[in-house]
């Protein structure tokens, strides 16, 4: 089986008339699709050394938005009808390629005297076919924030069988379901949910936007990024203590704002937040603000220990 097969971006490119493109200089850019979450294409470009002229395969994307650099691992090979030449290349697996928004993925060349000659065999009815592989691991944005890639299956994976898929079919504004793929030992160190199994999210009540999804999973792998407001959401229904944890310590840096009282101590209450409500004790004043705030939460439903908290502020306080 061939190398780029380990490769969740793969596939074979051939330039058809090899000798006229290289002639004219002038190459097409094949689409391979979605990498990352946008769309790339494979080519040919060409140069000359010492006389020589040599032809490399390059990858490269127009579409990087607001991505500043990438980490890729590639893999590049001439195919020959040859079985025992192997011409090609391949990345450090211990230390992916640092690709910035400006540079294209160049492959090793091969000179044209070789391209050429009959006995490599590297002309397929006059054309040349590319092999490639391509797996990018994580991606930097202009925020300096170096982030997962959660679009593409991970490297190997069929083979390690070490991959976990996130269905997503609970957006608003379509039927199509977003596919993420994550570490398997990780989401089951983080939630029961993924025990045994891959997980589809279909429920409106789960969340609204996949954008949230991809957030959770990056605040599970260590990226420390602000969550957005409906991530505390998210990472209850599945099962993301660690990631609450994370969205608590983040409010408690908030600003307290006296008007929005009511509605943080219910948020205490719904998702079990003890050292927000430990943060929030020290906000509300006396305790006769406390006792209006509590008859706006459902006594019923609180924790042992959210009781064992306010009732030891009226103690404290009364």
């Amino acid at each position: 089986m061939s190398e780029r097969f380990k490769y969740p971006i793969n596939g074979i490119c051939r330039f058809e008339n090899i000798a006229q493109l290289i002639a004219n200089d002038d190459f097409p850019k094949i689409p391979i699709g979605e990498m990352a979450g946008f769309e790339w294409y494979v080519s040919l470009v060409t140069n000359t050394v010492d006389g020589l002229i040599r032809i490399h395969p390059y990858c490269q994307s127009n579409h990087w938005d607001n991505i500043q650099n990438l980490s890729i691992r590639y893999f590049f090979s001439y195919l020959s009808r040859k079985q025992s030449i192997k011409c090609q290349q391949t990345s450090n697996v211990n230390k992916p390629v640092l690709l910035t928004s400006r540079d294209s993925l160049l492959g090793d060349y091969l000179g044209i005297e070789s391209l050429m000659n009959e006995k490599f065999k590297f002309l397929h009815d006059g054309a040349l076919c590319i092999e490639y592989g391509l797996s990018v691991l994580s991606l930097q944005h202009y925020d300096k924030i170096w982030r997962f890639n959660f679009y593409d299956k991970m490297f190997d994976c069929d083979q390690k069988q070490n991959m976990i898929t996130v269905e997503d079919c609970s957006r608003d504004d379509s039927d199509d379901c977003v596919l993420l793929f994550a570490p398997k030992q990780l989401l089951q160190f983080h939630s029961p949910l993924f025990k045994d199994r891959n997980l589809s999210i279909r429920e409106q009540s789960v969340r609204k936007h996949n954008r949230n999804i991809r957030e959770l999973l990056q605040i599970a792998h260590g990226v420390k990024i602000e969550a957005p407001d409906d991530v505390l959401n998210t990472a209850d229904k599945l099962g993301f203590r660690n990631v609450a944890r994370y969205c608590e310590r983040q409010m408690i840096q908030e600003r307290y704002e006296d008007m929005l009282v009511f509605g943080y101590f219910n948020l205490a209450a719904e998702y079990n937040l003890n050292h927000y409500l430990a943060h929030l004790l020290r906000h509300v004043g006396p305790a006769g603000c406390l006792a209006a705030v509590l008859m706006t939460v459902d006594i019923e439903k609180l924790s042992s220990e959210y009781m064992k908290q306010c009732t030891k502020y009226f103690f404290e306080n009364a």
